[in-house]
């Protein structure tokens, strides 16, 4: 979900000058949204974007935590508060708006968290100190960033279920493979009845995660938004 924003939100231009590289590998992206006093919460974030007197930049400063890819990314999809006047009231009002970042002066990164598992995955605290964003690196609209976070995670959400299925397969054949050769009590493992049963439900549940992944990238292509 790193640049999936880019993908979903991003201008001709943005997409123009960030995918090429990301998609081949040579630079690194992440997606920058929780904080130490917001997860799921995403309005609840602190992180701010100041407008620059001469209209050229915003000046980003805060702390997002758990951002995998975090210690090694070249480019950011960073979530800020950023001074909205109200359509209705005239006031001025803190509204979320998504950023593209570059890594750069201001920007640094934590050592990797201490984790359970998922060790492969470099995650960590990143940090940005009056880190200076062309505004035409907004993505999206300002103000709109919730929008945009709630539509990469859910976006995020459907790649995993497609490829955790194809893990599920390996999972599969490999319980399959074994119960096909080992022998215990003189008879295959295949043959009993409380395994076959282990298996056939393992098979059912794969079948489900994988017809379901079929059935939403299919609405998706199709161009539908409403398909949650």
């Amino acid at each position: 979900i790193g640049f999936k924003g880019i993908l979903l939100f991003g201008t001709d231009e943005q997409k123009a000058k960030f995918l090429p590289d990301l998609a081949a590998g040579k630079r690194v992206a992440c997606f920058c949204l929780t904080e130490p006093s917001a997860g799921s919460d995403a309005s609840a974030i602190k992180t701010k974007a100041e407008l620059s007197p001469d209209g050229k930049h915003y000046v980003l400063n805060g702390e997002k935590i758990w951002i995998s890819n975090g210690g090694i990314a070249d480019v950011f999809t960073v979530f800020a508060k950023t001074p909205v006047r109200s359509e209705t009231t005239g006031a001025l009002e803190d509204k979320v708006t998504a950023f593209i970042v570059e890594r750069g002066p201001g920007l640094t990164s934590g050592p990797p968290n201490k984790k359970m598992g998922i060790k492969a995955s470099n995650t960590t605290e990143v940090f940005f100190d009056n880190v200076k964003v062309p505004v035409d690196h907004v993505l999206g609209q300002v103000g709109e960033g919730f929008k945009v976070a709630m539509n990469i995670l859910n976006n995020g959400r459907f790649g995993m279920a497609g490829a955790l299925s194809g893990a599920m397969r390996t999972c599969i054949t490999a319980v399959t493979d074994h119960a096909n050769t080992r022998t215990q009590f003189g008879n295959k493992l295949s043959t009993y009845g409380d395994i076959q049963e282990k298996i056939a439900h393992m098979s059912v549940r794969h079948y489900v995660t994988e017809s379901m992944a079929y059935m939403l990238s299919g609405v998706m292509d199709k161009g539908f938004t409403d398909y949650q």
